[in-house]
């Protein structure tokens, strides 16, 4: 059970955000350019850390591009009609080294940013997308043309759902992961 003044805010965002869920499974049919390119646009509109935008995008529509990228990808469960490829362009962030937790954390929030806009422009199309980081990255940017500069981070998947609607687990927000104030431990009682 969710907090009840939770529950009772509402909002057109707010209830995007609570009815999107990822979607894995996806049909052969094709996406609309403009839907793709929306999807990238919004991920490329993100808010970055410091305005340094470090965040290159790779739509990936053509099907031997998606076979390639999915051979390298364990973490994907079926062919995407498309991809969004979102990487970092280390020039930009000349300070920082690639892959070191101690330096590189603000990358990941602006990968964060991107992919959830992706996600939220994606359900708002009722296109499916599920943010995959299990793929080989330095041969998921060979397939790209990405220069050894700019490395892929996240793979996001984009289709039209495979499964049926009533297929698709509710998405329930746990008991105890919003506190006011301070933290306060879950009594039994």
């Amino acid at each position: 059970m969710s907090d009840p003044a939770v529950a009772s805010a509402s909002s057109p965002l707010l209830e995007a955000i609570r009815g999107r869920r990822v979607e894995r499974w996806f049909s052969d049919e094709r996406l609309a350019e403009a839907d793709v390119m929306a999807i990238a646009e919004a991920a490329a509109r993100a808010p970055s850390g410091s305005g340094f935008r470090p965040n290159i995008f790779v739509a990936v529509t053509e099907r031997d591009q998606i076979r390639n990228l999915f051979a390298m990808s364990p973490g994907m469960f079926s062919h995407p009609a498309a991809m969004l490829a979102i990487c970092i362009d280390w020039t930009v962030l000349p300070y920082l080294r690639p892959d070191d937790p101690s330096t590189t954390h603000p990358t990941w929030f602006d990968i964060g940013a991107a992919f959830e806009n992706a996600l939220l422009v994606a359900d708002e199309a009722g296109i499916g997308a599920c943010p995959v980081t299990s793929f080989h990255r330095a041969g998921a940017g060979a397939i790209l043309g990405l220069p050894e500069t700019t490395v892929p981070y996240v793979l996001v998947t984009l289709g039209h759902s495979a499964q049926p609607q009533e297929y698709r687990m509710p998405k329930r927000l746990r008991r105890g992961r919003i506190h006011r104030d301070r933290y306060q431990e879950a009594s039994d009682g």
